[in-house]
């Protein structure tokens, strides 16, 4: 897996990433003011969670999703019920990180 990954985090491709994240961060910044200046209080899990979606959107797939300042945000939604594990997808999961792995070996 890391082989496969590895190309997408050299230095160049990171180095290009940062307007990307710093416009994405300075966002949730406004964000954050502006909800201080009202006074109201902020679910810091769900606003990182917003701003981690933001993340993805722009850097990996070159989309701006929005999500910290739209709650209706239909790439955060997707990516919740992805990401939820409850239910049968949680059986699902623990079956599958418990059952043994099988490696296909080659012999020359």
């Amino acid at each position: 897996m890391r082989h496969h990954l590895s190309p997408a985090f050299t230095g160049s491709k990171l180095k290009g990433m940062i307007g990307l994240i710093e416009t994405t961060c300075n966002k949730y910044s406004e964000f954050l003011s502006k909800r201080l200046d009202f006074n109201e209080p902020i679910n810091i899990y769900e606003s990182f969670r917003r701003m981690a979606a933001d993340l993805i959107a722009t850097t990996a797939f070159g989309s701006a999703s929005d999500s910290i300042n739209n709650p209706e945000s239909e790439f955060y939604k997707n990516g919740t019920k992805i990401m939820a594990f409850t239910g049968s997808r949680s059986l699902v999961l623990m079956g599958y990180l418990m059952s043994p792995k099988y490696e296909l070996r080659f012999k020359f």
